[in-house]
């Protein structure tokens, strides 16, 4: 029988950490990243961090760690989950976002509710930068943390 891992990724939701890794540092070479693509100018370069046998994308620039980000398009798993005030929210492909809704409200967590006909239905954590992402049926396919302030900080120091 397969072990499932288990992992709190509240310290990435609201406080941009991850391991060792906290979006506006740099990526210490040290963290074992393994390099999915390249910066190119402007554009970010992809690394992923596999931790606790859970693979996260970390988006960087000029080795400055920007975003962080779960897709669970590439691995559909039940071993991440977020815990406010004792209470804990599983975080997975068929979490809906209804559901995610209750539980911010419940826990008293600001957020915002983005829908558009040409972006997936986003529920954003105010004064974060954390989103949840969600499919036509409204089910998680990825969630967020990137730092778009930063990220425009960088490009024009260039």
């Amino acid at each position: 029988m397969k072990r499932i891992n288990k992992m709190d990724i509240s310290k990435l939701l609201f406080n941009e950490t991850l391991a060792e890794l906290k979006i506006g540092e740099a990526a210490d070479y040290r963290n074992n990243l393994e390099i999915v693509t390249e910066q190119e100018g402007d554009i970010p370069g992809i690394k992923t961090l596999t931790l606790n046998g859970f693979d996260f994308e970390i988006t960087l620039l000029d080795d400055v760690i920007l975003g962080i980000q779960y897709d669970f398009t590439y691995e559909q798993t039940d071993g991440l989950f977020m815990m406010v005030n004792d209470e804990k929210l599983p975080l997975n492909h068929t979490l809906v976002s209804k559901d995610l809704e209750n539980f911010l409200v419940s826990n008293k967590i600001n957020f915002d509710l983005h829908e558009s006909n040409i972006e997936p239905f986003t529920i954003k954590l105010k004064n974060l930068n954390s989103a949840f992402y969600f499919d036509n049926d409204h089910q998680l396919f990825k969630i967020s943390v990137f730092d778009m302030e930063l990220y425009r900080k960088i490009i024009n120091y260039k």
